[in-house]
């Protein structure tokens, strides 16, 4: 994986009806211009409100009001470690304000739902890193 590499993809969570935007290394005008081609407008122009916003010096999740989608935002594709670390952080998020979303709070009872749903995201997401 080339730090360089700019990555823009939609994951399907059928089982959810939820849809997992990821954009590594994009910058905002590419970003938005992006999510245009997808049909979503631009993030930052009011057309969705961010329910919930988590942000690093490093990336960002969101859960989008309106619509039934999750972004996941990284200043970098990842390379390291480190970088992989950042992007698990980012997964976990997407996958808390999908549940809340749902109503499926996390307990010892969820917790397989939010572990597999954490599976299929990263093992989506290391699918677009090795494109």
């Amino acid at each position: 994986m080339s730090k360089g590499k700019k990555i823009f993809d939609v994951i399907r969570c059928e089982l959810y009806k939820f849809d997992l935007v990821c954009s590594f290394n994009q910058t905002d005008k590419q970003f938005n211009k992006s999510l245009h081609k997808i049909g979503a407008g631009e993030l930052n122009s009011g057309i969705h409100e961010m329910d919930s916003r988590e942000e690093t010096g490093s990336g960002w999740t969101a859960l989008i009001d309106g619509v039934r989608m999750v972004v996941i935002r990284l200043n970098m594709a990842p390379d390291t470690n480190e970088d992989y670390a950042v992007l698990q952080h980012e997964i976990f998020h997407a996958v808390e304000f999908i549940m809340y979303r749902i109503g499926l709070q996390h307990s010892v009872d969820s917790g397989e739902a939010y572990a597999y749903l954490i599976q299929f995201f990263t093992e989506k997401i290391y699918d677009l890193l090795t494109d």
